[in-house]
């Protein structure tokens, strides 16, 4: 799922059959967009594409959020940024917060 400014987020994302999902917000919306495509290439290759999901949001930060799903046991991570990141600056995180949940 990608979401951008032009098209509002859903009302409601459903975490309960996710391990989690990725909030990615910037007030670039082509520099969270690419991260987010960039993201999702990532989890295509390596099958976390059916467990995870994406939002992209506008906002004045540049921040990636790894918000658990409804039974995972981890608390939120937030990565802050002085401007949007690139893939290589989140991934690390990332794979090592989806090593803890498992």
């Amino acid at each position: 799922m990608r979401t951008s400014a032009l098209q509002p987020p859903p009302a409601t994302t459903e975490l309960s059959n996710l391990v989690g999902l990725i909030r990615i917000r910037g007030n670039d919306p082509h520099a969270a967009t690419a991260l987010s495509g960039a993201i999702e290439d990532w989890m295509r290759k390596t099958g976390w594409d059916r467990h995870l999901r994406i939002l992209v949001e506008e906002n004045h930060t540049h921040e990636v959020a790894l918000v658990p799903g409804e039974h995972q046991s981890n608390p939120e991570v937030r990565l802050t940024f002085r401007e949007s990141p690139d893939f290589s600056k989140v991934r690390f995180r990332l794979e090592h917060w989806l090593y803890e949940l498992m």
